[in-house]
């Protein structure tokens, strides 16, 4: 017998009757909750009144393009992910709507086993069969599938991997890392975004649609806030900039390892917003002593990205950014219900000025050039508040 506390809602809009009959058996004796409805209008009326986990969604709705409908749902608030249905399995498909940031594409018609993994695949991103860290432990060390089609680049994570303790696997190839990870004995992928056959997001989604979940971090050199923001929302766990702070990688993937997959680093995190590279890798740096993550913003919009899907516990802002400006995104910050605390870096500040920022969430605030010994004790002081 179902718990009700313990179900997670579906809302299925299907305009065909066999199929949601279908969905309601496949779902009868499992631990969701399905509301279906016939089309659009009536899935508007019925999220009025309730929050699902999950949006199950054929792509085909009448008088009603399919991206419009989702974009709708955004700009309605409707946060939960969307899992789409369709009878097209075509990659240029697949890519379009991998671009709407969906959880999974669910070719018909659809096996009742696949389409469960995938509902539990959409509602925790993390989840899998089997768990992490007692698979390493029965096995040894933890097996990381280095990705990138560069071959020096391969070589020196894999060897710095060997190092720390990991067993470095190689692919060479989008093709090749989900042919290995699907194999099995895959542990983390680490995952560059930008190769010549596939880029990581068409990886991921590879995956998703064979139904397969690993630990991911993926790494790039010139990735867009876009970017960013799609491999959050394919349950990517992290993503590094290149060139790649190797000991602060191997930190993740500590994290990873030692809590299990999908759980949450329980090392604080800092944002830097900064959209100087050389400013950037300065106050990163000058933190890299203090045993924390530190993510790294190149301008508003990747930086909203980073606020939307990280838990952070101190922003370092600079205020003149291109994209969305400082001041913005500290009024975002502070209507936020995630609170993180704030310190200011700004070219140019008067005492008038300095005084009417100094207020909660912000607790400091320099002036270029920053001294990196003082702001690397304030932010030391600030993580000891946190903890306490």
């Amino acid at each position: 017998m179902k718990r009700i506390a313990d179900l997670k809602t579906v809302l299925l809009v299907e305009p065909i009757h066999r199929y949601r009959l279908f969905i309601e058996g496949a779902l009868e004796d499992s631990e969701f909750e399905l509301v279906s409805v016939k089309g659009p209008e009536e899935a508007f009326s019925i999220l009025r009144g309730m929050t699902p986990h999950l949006l199950l969604v054929e792509d085909n709705l009448p008088g009603w393009d399919i991206s419009r409908f989702l974009l709708k749902l955004r700009e309605c608030g409707v946060e939960c992910p969307f899992i789409i249905m369709s009878t097209q399995s075509s990659p240029e498909n697949i890519r379009k709507y991998t671009c709407l940031s969906i959880a999974d594409f669910l070719v018909k018609p659809i096996d009742e086993d696949r389409l469960l993994k995938s509902l539990r695949v959409a509602c925790d991103p993390g989840a899998v069969s089997e768990n992490l860290l007692s698979r390493i432990q029965s096995r040894g060390l933890a097996n990381v599938l280095v990705t990138d089609d560069i071959g020096a680049s391969r070589r020196m994570m894999g060897s710095f991997l060997k190092k720390n303790g990991y067993t470095p696997l190689e692919a060479g190839g989008g093709a090749e890392a989900v042919n290995r990870v699907v194999s099995g004995g895959v542990d983390v992928l680490l995952l560059d975004y930008q190769m010549r056959d596939m880029n990581g997001l068409e990886v991921l989604q590879d995956l998703r649609l064979r139904g397969v979940s690993v630990p991911t971090i993926m790494v790039s050199a010139h990735a867009t806030s876009e970017v960013v923001a799609k491999a959050r929302v394919f349950g990517v766990v992290d993503f590094f900039r290149k060139p790649v702070d190797f000991p602060q990688l191997v930190g993740r993937i500590n994290d990873i390892v030692g809590h299990g997959e999908g759980e949450v680093s329980k090392r604080q995190r800092i944002l830097v917003i900064e959209d100087d590279s050389q400013m950037r890798n300065l106050v990163a740096k000058a933190l890299s002593s203090l045993k924390v993550d530190i993510l790294m913003a190149a301008d508003g919009y990747e930086a909203r990205t980073e606020l939307q899907f990280s838990n952070v516990d101190i922003v370092i802002l600079d205020m003149n950014l291109p994209g969305i400006d400082g001041l913005q995104l500290l009024r975002e910050i502070e209507q936020s219900s995630k609170n993180p605390q704030v310190i200011i870096i700004s070219g140019y500040v008067t005492g008038d000025e300095r005084k009417a920022l100094k207020k909660d969430p912000v607790i400091e605030v320099f002036t270029k050039p920053v001294d990196m010994n003082q702001l690397r004790k304030v932010v030391n002081h600030a993580l000891r508040a946190v903890t306490v």
